[in-house]
């Protein structure tokens, strides 16, 4: 990308090996609540073409643990998304899409931050579809999924050309939403940790587009990544 062609706000991070291949790339991005609030900001400020999905609308309690202003209250979430990446990023290139499902709109870089199972499922069932329909850009396709809870967090990266992970994520992970254990309703969000997990799985992303413009295996994408906020542990799996 020409310098001429890069507006003053990117200034800072320009000459990052990720920034070319990120800017104005397609992200779909699942959720607006903890972890896409904080998400939707972060990749609008990498200037990523976002389309987000979720049909609620913003709640008193979201205040504890997502990115929401008090006059957002009663709005809808993609709505607010939109709002805060134009005031804080003077970025422009996000969608709401409402909710989604099985008949959902796919690209190569999908990012979940849904807190339901179901959403969940459809989007990585959607990512996959097209590692089969187009395997040429397998090695250009990212589905990262994150996990939050009000102390701890947990991450999936899989990529498009790593069959054992894809394997290993749908039989031992995507279990059923009757299947998670339920939690304390007076500690399920903070909002520290909702913008740690954002924060770390956009790390992850310039990560792997780094790799893809240096065409090797440098910044280290994990397959799974947890953080224990209480204990400050950190579990780190390639």
């Amino acid at each position: 990308m020409e310098e001429l062609e890069v507006e003053a706000k990117y200034a800072r991070f320009k000459g990052a090996d990720w920034f070319s291949w990120l800017n104005k790339r397609e992200v779909i991005l699942g959720g607006a609540g903890g972890i896409g609030s904080y998400m939707s900001l972060f990749l609008s400020r990498l200037g990523c073409n976002i389309y987000i999905y979720d049909m609620d609308t913003f709640e008193p309690h979201n205040q504890s643990g997502q990115l929401v202003r008090q006059q957002d209250i009663g709005k809808s979430k993609t709505d607010v998304a939109e709002e805060l990446a134009k005031e804080f990023s003077n970025h422009s290139l996000i969608e709401g899409m409402g909710k989604y499902e099985m008949d959902s709109e796919y690209s190569p870089i999908m990012i979940s931050g849904f807190d339901n199972m179901e959403a969940r499922k459809n989007m990585f069932n959607n990512w996959k579809t097209q590692l089969e329909e187009n395997p040429d850009i397998k090695k250009e396709c990212l589905f990262i999924d994150g996990r939050l809870l009000g102390e701890s967090y947990q991450i999936f990266c899989i990529r498009g050309d790593d069959e054992k992970n894809i394997l290993r994520y749908e039989e031992e992970f995507l279990f059923n939403d009757s299947d998670v254990e339920d939690i304390d309703c007076t500690l399920k969000q903070t909002s520290h940790c909702a913008a740690g997990i954002a924060s770390h799985m956009t790390g992850f992303l310039t990560n792997f587009a780094a790799n893809i413009v240096n065409e090797g295996d440098f910044n280290q994408i994990p397959f799974t990544y947890e953080y224990i906020t209480p204990m400050n542990y950190t579990e780190n799996v390639v």
